[in-house]
């Protein structure tokens, strides 16, 4: 008890341990309009350079991190792919002629099936008739 009684009553404990400078009052506003009105002039590369590299590196990272869990979990399997080679082979191998001659031909013996004059074709416009018909009258050309 006697401890704090001797605590209480020294003076230079109750004193503020901190004071304020000199002049601090006085040069505050000043100090403020001057950081406020200034403008940041600072232009660098950098700065302008920072943002784009940022989302390039966590594009590379999330490309990165797919590659990397599609190679440790084998998830495309590559066999899959070996079956229609030969396939894909032969066809690549092919004269792309062969193939509008084939199209012609399957579109010419079609056209021929039909038998359709321009007649029939300006009639159908004609009567303004809706798909039903239309499918109904091909199936009683076949």
């Amino acid at each position: 008890m006697e401890n704090e009684k001797d605590i209480l009553q020294q003076e230079s404990l109750r004193e503020m341990p901190f004071s304020v400078p000199q002049g601090y009052f006085a040069s505050l506003e000043d100090n403020l309009r001057d950081k406020v009105l200034a403008p940041k002039n600072k232009f660098n590369i950098v700065n302008v350079l920072k943002p784009a590299f940022a989302l390039a590196c966590s594009f590379f990272v999330i490309i990165g991190l797919g590659y990397g869990v599609i190679k440790l979990t084998n998830s495309v399997p590559q066999e899959s792919f070996s079956e229609y080679d030969a396939i894909v082979a032969q066809v690549e191998s092919m004269n792309p002629a062969i193939f509008e001659q084939l199209d012609d031909f399957y579109v010419e013996d079609y056209n021929a099936s039909l038998d359709l004059t321009i007649d029939d074709i300006i009639d159908y416009f004609a009567s303004g008739a809706d798909d039903d018909v239309l499918y109904q009258y091909l199936a009683s050309i076949e």
